[in-house]
């Protein structure tokens, strides 16, 4: 029997996580952030409105940055990659993204323009 190929939007919407005794389907809109942790990474996700799930797989952080979608995920740190969805307010002041889950994340120095940059942000507007 010839299997049916899958309409292109419903493509690439799952991330495939491997973890000792299983693999994790995981959505894409669901991954909150990815932290490295050595040559391993934590993926953090939300499973139900009020439940965050994380996996730890051996993948290492550089791996998901090349399979995330760069303009959905941020990498903000050289141990974060944030799902852009979830941010909630970024302290310029600090270098520290809130997001919507309550967590504080560090900004580097060195990608904090392009944090911004994808954020989209503009400084305010004073007439002169």
């Amino acid at each position: 029997m010839k299997q049916k190929n899958l309409p292109k939007e419903n493509c690439n919407v799952k991330l495939c996580v491997k973890s000792n005794n299983s693999i994790y389907y995981i959505d894409f809109q669901y991954i909150i952030r990815l932290t490295s942790d050595n040559n391993y990474t934590k993926i953090f996700y939300q499973k139900s409105i009020d439940t965050i799930i994380s996996i730890v797989c051996s993948k290492n952080l550089g791996h998901y940055e090349n399979t995330l979608d760069q303009s959905k995920f941020i990498r903000v740190h050289n141990r974060h990659i944030v799902n852009a969805a979830f941010i909630y307010m970024f302290d310029k002041a600090d270098n520290k993204l809130e997001l919507t889950t309550g967590e504080l994340i560090e900004v580097s120095v060195r990608k904090k323009q392009e944090v911004l940059n994808k954020l989209n942000y503009n400084e305010p507007f004073s007439p002169d």
